[in-house]
């Protein structure tokens, strides 16, 4: 009978310690500066997307960055990291594991300042 009931509170215990910051402990975003599309994936027509986590410190800068999946792979994950290393949070407010994905899109029409960026 003990082992199970360990078990299940073991499994609880390491659910609440992965689990992604509530919306509540989020800092706020004071600063975002938007990637440039790179000029090699305009030219050749290239959508793609880069989703990655990252941690704020007590000062409100992005303190780590993890690329967690892209795709072209390898050929927006730079302007993402150079972008999102200039972002600011509020201060005194650390969260870890923040997750976003920001998305490279061509508008139809072709006119490449009509591109744009989803985040």
């Amino acid at each position: 009978m003990k082992i199970p009931l360990l078990l299940i509170a073991s499994l609880l215990l390491s659910a609440c310690a992965s689990s992604p910051p509530d919306a509540a402990n989020i800092p706020k975003q004071i600063k975002r500066v938007r990637p440039p599309y790179p000029y090699y994936a305009l030219s050749h027509h290239i959508e793609g997307y880069v989703r990655f986590a990252f941690d704020v410190d007590a000062e409100g800068k992005v303190s780590e960055m993890r690329i967690l999946q892209s795709e072209p792979r390898g050929l927006f994950e730079p302007y993402v990291i150079a972008a999102v290393s200039q972002w600011r949070y509020e201060k005194h407010k650390p969260v870890k594991d923040l997750q976003m994905t920001i998305r490279f899109r061509l508008q139809q029409d072709a006119d490449p300042a009509k591109s744009s960026l989803i985040f």
